[in-house]
């Protein structure tokens, strides 16, 4: 009997209500922290990736790189 191979992306497993939880926790604390730095709210939350664009950075094979602030993935 062949085994079955799970996918090996970080998500793999998870609910899309999980992965999107998580995401919606990681950009909620990316704002919180860069607002602690001294930027203007009205002008962080424009640069962040929505919660579904960041289920799909966070699962990916480079999942441990953020993109830099003001920076939009490259998928766009």
């Amino acid at each position: 009997m062949a085994e079955t191979r799970r996918p090996s992306f970080r998500g793999a497993g998870r609910s899309l209500e999980v992965l999107r939880a998580e995401a919606h926790d990681e950009l909620r604390t990316l704002i919180e922290l860069r607002c602690r730095g001294g930027e203007d709210p009205w002008e962080v939350i424009p640069e962040l990736p929505s919660v579904d664009e960041q289920v799909v950075i966070s699962s990916g094979p480079t999942s441990s790189v953020m993109p830099a602030p003001g920076c939009r993935p490259a998928y766009r």
